[in-house]
């Protein structure tokens, strides 16, 4: 962990309409926060696997010189469609899905992540179900076990913003719960051993944290290693140029990040807790003000 501490003893602050000063003085006795040398890290969406990963050129050695010194990072693929995605191993995928990642792709993508030494947590497709309501692990298995075959080390998560689900593909938290519990224990009965401390991440919610503390009552501790969840501040398309400097629509991430600490800490204590995605606007950002 890196540890960050203000070194600043006190200053002075001049009012100028009165003159007036006001002294501030600030405790540097002691660490008031620890943050992750991990805290700067990337979210692509998997939507470039759609797109046959033509968003990035991964083997340009400008892009890669300038990826790696964000290192040490999270590298985390996944987003809407990563629940609509299927991995096609050997050209011949059994699961049915609206789209493939093939082996080149997952190669292409596993040998980046190696190279600029970033760790690749990928979003494996909730939405693969058996006639019962239960999750089908067969071709989650296929992945990792050619993940294995490769020597590479990637960590997993199930679903995106699974609160989110259209209403007729609903999966409820304790069903989404008692998913990750049968990936977990695929996980652990696998030759596999991730140096990443998070092999195992999840719900990835977006919107109320119900569904969190619901996933998180019904999974109880151990079962994933990192309990996540999604901030925006605005919708991109109709967010507003003074939404920018709103101190209270600004203060929301607090109050989320304390609500969701609570439920972790009360469910999964052993769990940290990540934002998986986050920026001030969703939607692809606000025309001219975010989307760059």
């Amino acid at each position: 962990m890196l540890y960050f501490l203000v070194h600043l003893v006190c200053f002075h602050l001049c009012i100028a309409r009165n003159d007036d000063i006001t002294l501030l003085s600030i405790d540097t006795s002691r660490v008031f926060a620890r943050t992750s040398e991990y805290f700067l890290s990337v979210t692509i969406d998997t939507g470039a696997i759609e797109r046959n990963l033509s968003d990035f050129n991964l083997s340009s050695p400008r892009f890669v010189n300038l990826a790696r010194h964000l290192s040490p990072a999270v590298f985390r693929m996944g987003g809407t469609s990563e629940d609509y995605i299927a991995f096609n191993a050997s050209g011949s995928a059994a699961s049915k899905a609206d789209h493939y990642l093939q082996e080149w792709q997952w190669d292409d993508i596993n040998k980046f992540s190696n190279k600029v030494g970033w760790n690749l947590i990928f979003g494996l497709n909730a939405l693969l179900r058996r006639s019962d309501g239960n999750w089908d692990p067969t071709n989650a298995a296929e992945l990792i076990k050619y993940t294995i075959s490769k020597g590479s080390n990637v960590s997993w998560e199930l679903s995106n913003e699974p609160d989110l689900f259209p209403k007729n593909l609903t999966v409820e938290p304790e069903q989404l719960a008692k998913d990750f519990k049968v990936l977990k224990s695929m996980i652990d009965a696998l030759p596999y051993r991730v140096p990443f401390p998070v092999r195992l991440a999840g719900p990835d919610v977006a919107g109320s944290l119900d569904y969190f503390e619901r996933f998180l009552k019904a999974s109880g501790d151990g079962t994933i290693d990192a309990a996540t969840l999604h901030q925006y501040y605005e919708n991109g398309r109709t967010a507003k140029v003074e939404d920018f400097t709103n101190p209270s629509l600004l203060d929301k991430l607090k109050d989320r990040l304390d609500e969701a600490k609570g439920y972790a800490e009360h469910y999964t204590p052993s769990a940290q807790i990540w934002l998986g995605e986050t920026s001030s606007a969703y939607g692809g950002g606000a025309v001219n003000l975010s989307n760059t």
